[in-house]
């Protein structure tokens, strides 16, 4: 059935028909649980149950045999938040340098085109947002941003010309872990044709009403609930004549390949500390009857025993190798499976700080073929923003660019993330020209961190070129003009 066949079924049997999920992996019951370290199977006790533990209680039986019971002591729980690494690295490397747009706008309307996307990402804090849209996306393997108009009398006034409107864009982020539920509709060439987002919203009694609302290119149809009833419906023509809706599908995880082995990492983590409880601390053994014992705060402390008795340390000499192996190699392939550099402090104290450039893009050429790789999605979906947005601000905010809309091409531009070695740059760059001036005075003083105002440096660097010249000027009893 199209998006419109199905929206003139009654609306119970549509909102039925539209609720149909993406098959991807259950934010609640899968991603959430493996995201979250506080949630992670270690901490489960039906899986990691606690130790039954026989213990003395003291005491001596009729037949004077010592008296024991059974206690549960629970085990340790060591959870490792390789997930949120795995993602927090994928973000760093694909956003670290925030995206830029590039334009090929040649006349003035084109430039004020672009001029009010451009402003529009900024109003929106597009670097931020867009940071926390792809953590989304990786963790939840799913997310979709809502654009919607605001009205603003002055926003358009402050910077950009020739726009009489009072509406501006604004942008909301729909994810699972906000309590969206997210349905695309896609037509038999794989266009989406409709989105449907299910929500909750409390009402003035503080009830929960359901809501669930559709955008297709002609209609927004909004509907809920009230009291639990039937579906109310509402229906309002499409402004934009485009889905307000760009929807971020990802087919699994970011640490899907991996999961395995960091539940591994931290059962064997939590194993380990068991053992170290039991045997990392010294223990004595003692053969024969004791007399007496030392209290805790005695110096030099003395065990009495009887005739014959033998007193001896047992000490655990050092954790088999096998364990330790296990641990490096279960790191090092969590990091290489899923393309994430190794960036701790302790591996790049050991690399040193003289590393060339060509060195640099060596050490993370994983890490940018994962970028490579997340501009197959992102970048899709970035462009379809900046077509939106383009299409929204030129056909509805601004009517009178419309003609330039489909002249002008916007498409977003990624620059992955790289330590600069800023000092073999200069110098590559200052062989290049011959050692000739490579930057302004003005463009040195803007990069300098000592520097607070520029224009008022310059003034105060002027006027010390001017007090220096009258001093040599005065030395040489004014027979030389050196201004």
């Amino acid at each position: 059935m199209t998006i419109d066949e199905i929206l003139a079924l009654p609306v119970d049997k549509a909102v039925e028909k539209l609720k149909v999920a993406q098959d991807l992996p259950d934010y609640e019951k899968e991603l959430a649980l493996q995201y979250n370290p506080e949630d992670h199977d270690v901490f489960d006790h039906t899986l990691r149950p606690a130790k039954s533990v026989k213990r003395s209680t003291g005491n001596l039986d009729s037949s004077g045999k010592e008296i024991t019971e059974t206690v549960s002591e629970d085990v340790n729980r060591i959870a490792v938040p390789f997930q949120k690494l795995i993602v927090n690295r994928a973000v760093g490397f694909l956003l670290g340098n925030p995206a830029k747009i590039k334009s090929t706008a040649e006349n003035p309307q084109q430039k004020t085109l672009v001029e009010m996307v451009e402003k529009t990402l900024k109003d929106n804090k597009d670097q931020y947002f867009n940071r926390k849209l792809v953590r989304t996306v990786k963790s939840e393997c799913q997310a979709a941003e809502l654009w919607h108009l605001q009205e603003d009398p002055l926003f358009w006034k402050k910077t950009v010309t020739n726009v009489n409107s009072i509406f501006k864009l604004r942008v909301k982020l729909l994810s699972p872990s906000a309590g969206d539920k997210l349905y695309p509709f896609f037509d038999e060439t794989g266009d989406m044709t409709g989105f449907s987002r299910g929500y909750k919203l409390k009402d003035d009694d503080g009830k929960e009403v359901e809501h669930f609302d559709t955008w297709t290119a002609q209609t927004i149809i909004e509907r809920d609930k009230p009291g639990g009833s039937d579906w109310t419906e509402t229906r309002i023509a499409n402004q934009y004549q485009k889905i307000p809706v760009i929807f971020y599908p990802q087919p699994q995880a970011e640490w899907a390949d991996v999961q395995s082995m960091i539940e591994r990492y931290e059962t064997k983590a939590s194993n380990f500390g068991d053992t170290n409880d039991y045997f990392g601390a010294p223990m004595v053994k003692v053969i024969g009857n004791v007399r007496s014992l030392p209290s805790k705060s005695t110096q030099g402390k003395v065990i009495q025993m009887e005739t014959g008795g033998k007193a001896e340390y047992m000490s655990w000499t050092q954790a088999p190798e096998s364990e330790k192996l296990e641990f490096e190699m279960l790191e090092k392939q969590i990091y290489a499976c899923t393309q994430t550099p190794n960036i701790s402090f302790d591996q790049m104290k050991a690399l040193g700080r003289d590393l060339s450039g060509f060195a640099i893009m060596l050490l993370f050429a994983d890490a940018h073929m994962k970028v490579q790789n997340d501009i197959e999605l992102f970048g899709e979906m970035f462009q379809r923003r900046l077509n939106l947005l383009k299409h929204i601000c030129g056909t509805v905010i601004n009517v009178s660019l419309a003609g330039e809309v489909d002249l002008l091409e916007i498409e977003p531009v990624f620059t992955p993330y790289l330590p600069e070695n800023v000092k073999e740059q200069v110098e590559i760059l200052s062989i290049a020209r011959a050692n000739q001036a490579l930057i302004s005075n003005e463009t040195a003083m803007e990069n300098n961190p000592l520097v607070s105002s520029v224009d008022e440096e310059l003034k105060r660097m002027d006027a010390d070129e001017k007090a220096q010249s009258a001093r040599a000027q005065e030395e040489l009893g004014g027979s030389f003009n050196l201004t």
